[in-house]
């Protein structure tokens, strides 16, 4: 599962109850109304990623792994490279599309119509690059602490 935030991973149950915990979740919050929305989770930090992300597959003790300091379980070091590796190649493949539209949009010279439909797709994907650099700088993180905490217990 992929959510809306960038967080991916296996769900328990699949993206039926990804997609059910997550309608739960929504439906939850507008009850509570805007107030609910400035008090989080005790221990959550305030990027909704993080606050959203549900936790993956296996519980606390997946992988045999200890839990980290956010709570949720480490994952392994080559399932950290892995995601790096998958985020990395959809970084360039962002960056290629936003260079193809950059230039495409640069070409249109008298269709206004294209010209907003041009615009708003590039819009829309440098946001998503945007989100994917995020992405990737996360991971990069977690696997630098993660070789941080291996060393310190080596």
């Amino acid at each position: 599962v992929v959510d809306e935030h960038g967080w991916s991973g296996r769900y328990a149950g699949g993206y039926a109850a990804w997609d059910a915990d997550r309608r739960s979740r929504s439906d939850r919050n507008r009850r509570q109304g805007k107030a609910a929305s400035v008090s989080h989770d005790a221990g959550a930090d305030r990027s909704p990623a993080r606050a959203s992300a549900p936790a993956p597959a296996g519980g606390a003790g997946a992988g045999g792994a200890g839990a980290g300091g956010n709570g949720r379980p480490q994952r392994s070091m080559s399932t950290i490279r892995h995601e790096l590796k998958a985020t990395d190649r959809l970084v360039r493949q962002l960056s290629s599309r936003v260079t193809t539209l950059e230039q495409h949009l640069a070409a249109i010279t008298d269709d206004h119509e294209a010209l907003r439909e041009s615009g708003a797709e590039l819009h829309a994907t440098m946001a998503e690059l945007a989100a994917a650099e995020e992405r990737w700088l996360e991971l990069a993180e977690e696997a630098e602490q993660r070789a941080a905490d291996r060393h310190r217990n080596s």
